[in-house]
C-alpha cells in the first residue's frame, strides 16, 4: 500500500497510470484511429486499394468481430468500431463527435473503405496485451505503393501522454455544436 513518510508518497501514485482517450471513442479504438490519422496525410483516400490492420486479438473481439462493427447504425456502435474509425479517419484525417451523425455513419465513402479493409488478430501483440496495444496499420495503393504505421502506446497512455494542448483541444471539440 501506498504510505506518506516524511518527505513524500513512500511508492507513486496509481495517478501516473491514468490513462486519457485521445479520441471521442472507446480506448480499445484509439491505437488503430490514430494511426490511420497519420496514415491519412500520406495517401489519398481515393487511391486506397487495401487496408490491412494488425492488432491484439482482445481488441479484435472487442471491437471487430462482431458483424455490427462492419456496418454500425448508432453512434454507440460506431464508437466502438476499429473498421469504422479506421475508415473515417482514413478519409477526414480526424475523429471527432460530427463522426457520428446519421448521415456521417452512412457514407458510402467510408461504407467502401471499410470493404477494402482486413483486419487480423496477430499472436505477438496478443502476448503483450492489455500491458501494450500494438497495431500495425497497412495501406496499400493502387499503384501498389505501401503505407505502414505502428505503434505500441496510443496517444494518451502514460508512455505516450497527451498535452496540455491536446486535452484543451478534446475538450474544446467534443464540446463545440456538431
Amino acid at each position: 500500500p501506498i504510505q506518506w513518510e516524511e518527505g513524500g508518497w513512500s511508492e507513486p501514485s496509481s495517478i501516473h497510470e491514468t490513462r486519457f482517450k485521445f479520441f471521442p471513442s472507446q480506448g480499445g479504438t484509439q491505437g488503430p484511429t490514430g494511426l490511420a490519422v497519420e496514415l491519412h496525410s500520406q495517401v489519398s483516400p481515393a487511391d486506397i486499394a487495401a487496408i490491412h490492420l494488425e492488432l491484439p486479438e482482445g481488441l479484435f473481439l472487442r471491437a471487430v468481430h462482431e458483424p455490427e462493427k462492419w456496418h454500425p447504425q448508432t453512434r454507440e456502435t460506431a464508437d466502438h468500431s476499429i473498421p469504422y474509425l479506421v475508415a473515417v479517419a482514413l478519409q477526414d484525417g480526424v475523429v471527432t463527435p460530427a463522426s457520428f451523425t446519421p448521415q456521417r455513419m452512412h457514407d458510402p465513402a467510408l461504407r467502401a473503405l471499410i470493404s477494402k479493409m482486413t483486419i487480423d488478430p496477430t499472436p505477438e501483440f496478443s502476448r503483450r496485451y492489455p500491458d501494450e496495444m500494438h497495431c500495425r496499420l497497412a495501406v496499400t495503393t493502387g499503384s501498389g505503393s505501401k503505407h505502414v504505421a505502428q505503434c505500441v502506446y496510443p496517444k494518451g497512455f502514460p508512455q505516450n501522454p497527451m498535452s496540455d494542448a491536446d486535452i484543451e483541444g478534446k475538450f474544446r471539440t467534443c464540446c463545440a455544436e456538431l
